[in-house]
């Protein structure tokens, strides 16, 4: 069955395509009552308002898991809680925190003048690495920061690296 993966408003939710609705199989009522449901991302700070959400999927499970993902909460516009968390599942509803799942959280937001966003995970198939990237701005400073971590099991991950830095100087 086709789904449409559609974000708004803090909520994530999957959505029948209109075709696929006029199809009568055997299993269809189940499918569409499990697809209709929220997806339920819950994270380090108790919301479900997941944002930016970016999964990545494997053939054969690595590390336990087929699929990956990263998101940034921003509940309710709080720039401060806007940090990147990997989540895992083996059948794209049902997601399951890891130990360190919380990738970044800076302590000085300066009143939403800094803040991270736009997480992404990309695997690197030579090194047999998932990399997690993220946007980190300093509005106070005019400057934004591109953040990396990586991790070969999805549980201990590298010190965050600079991979581009820029000033609007």
């Amino acid at each position: 069955v086709l789904a449409v993966l559609v974000a708004f408003s803090g909520y994530t939710y999957y959505k029948l395509d209109q075709i696929e609705q006029r199809l009568d199989y055997e299993g269809y009522r189940e499918v569409s009552d499990m697809y209709a449901k929220k997806l339920s991302l819950k994270s380090a700070y108790g919301d479900t308002q997941a944002y930016h959400p970016k999964v990545i999927s494997f053939e054969e499970k690595w590390n336990g898991y087929k699929y990956w993902m990263v998101f940034s909460p921003y509940p309710y516009g709080d720039s401060s809680k806007e940090n990147p968390h990997v989540v895992v599942s083996n059948d794209k509803i049902n997601w399951e925190r890891l130990d360190n799942y919380l990738l970044d959280e800076p302590t000085d937001f300066a009143g939403g003048k800094r803040y991270n966003s736009d997480p992404h995970l990309v695997f690197n198939s030579d090194k047999n690495i998932l990399e997690c990237y993220w946007r980190y701005v300093d509005d106070k400073e005019d400057k934004v920061i591109i953040y990396r971590r990586t991790t070969k099991d999805g549980i201990n991950w590298t010190k965050k690296e600079v991979i581009l830095h820029e000033n609007s100087d």
